[in-house]
């Protein structure tokens, strides 16, 4: 399926400012850019952030994404509601937030590849239906065992 990358729609209101001038009515217009948000979520200003594996044993023999979701009052959000889809470098997954309880309540975990390497993925925030609810996010693995742990976390926004 190919996703596309809606950014924001900007929509135009138009104000009419009448402005009365020695028995006229003259009508002038204002242009003020509205902008609609697209997405109730978006990932949080330090995602994606790199670590050492430290949730399961497989140590540098692992290399995976894993965050959280956070509401509007920055507690995690309920599991099963949404899932986080991961895609590139071979991988297509739907992951449900809170399945990795390791990271948080609404914790999320997907295995990328045995050993640290770069690759280049997408990920977004979706509905359990598959509607999507945040932008598609670019992320870059890398090849360090200090660094094979990526981990990427979604908050709602107010």
């Amino acid at each position: 399926m190919k996703r596309f990358f809606l950014g924001f729609v900007i929509l135009s209101l138009v104000i009419v400012m009448r402005v009365a001038a020695q028995n006229e009515t003259e009508t002038n217009y204002l242009y003020l850019p509205m902008v609609q948000r697209p997405y109730p979520f978006a990932k949080t200003a330090f995602s994606p952030f790199y670590l050492q594996n430290f949730a399961n044993n497989a140590g540098c023999n692992w290399l995976g994404m894993a965050g959280e979701v956070l509401d509007t009052q920055g507690q995690p959000a309920s599991p099963g509601v949404y899932w986080v889809h991961v895609w590139g470098s071979g991988i297509d997954n739907r992951v449900m937030v809170g399945s990795a309880p390791d990271y948080s309540p609404a914790g999320w975990e997907q295995f990328l590849f045995g050993a640290p390497v770069v690759r280049d993925y997408l990920i977004q925030l979706e509905t359990g239906a598959g509607t999507a609810v945040s932008p598609i996010y670019p992320v870059q693995t890398r090849a360090s065992c200090n660094e094979n742990l990526v981990r990427f976390d979604f908050y709602e926004l107010p």
